[in-house]
């Protein structure tokens, strides 16, 4: 089983937050649409 390091974790909240963003700018583009 991998050890995760503070290092590893930031990288991992860093992707989702990455994620997200593109989530909600899909999200504001589909709205700009209508």
């Amino acid at each position: 089983m991998k050890i995760y390091t503070l290092d590893d974790v930031a990288v991992l909240i860093d992707k989702v937050n990455k994620y997200d963003g593109d989530i909600l700018s899909i999200f504001v583009l589909e709205k700009k649409k209508e």
